[in-house]
């Protein structure tokens, strides 16, 4: 009877770091594209104290933002929200936010 109590002890212990460990893994960051005057922008809001947007692609690549990439990397606090505009020529299916805290994919498929 020890054994047991013992062994559904441990098993419950292992199942709530599982479980904690899982809740962790929500995005830092909430990723989304909209309409500002005129122009599609990509929308990086934090949803964590800090952190750092280091980089950003866009459809595994294929959509270039080389002339503005300048205000990267970027700093957010809690609930700010980093914007960079997307060509004109490019829809965003696949974002890719390379983060001080992992990479984070978001993708409208």
């Amino acid at each position: 009877m020890k054994k047991y109590f013992y062994m559904m002890s441990v098993i419950g212990l292992l199942m709530s770091n599982l479980v904690m460990a899982e809740s962790e893994k929500e995005p830092p960051v909430q990723i989304g594209t909209r309409q500002q005057h005129g122009y599609k922008v990509i929308t990086v809001t934090s949803m964590v104290d800090a952190i750092t947007i280091e980089d950003i692609i866009v459809n595994r690549g294929n959509c270039s933002l080389e002339g503005f990439r300048g205000s990267l990397p970027a700093k957010l606090k809690f609930g700010e929200i980093f914007t960079i505009p997307l060509p004109l020529s490019c829809s965003a299916i696949e974002i890719i936010a390379n983060t001080d805290k992992g990479k984070w994919f978001f993708s409208k498929k």
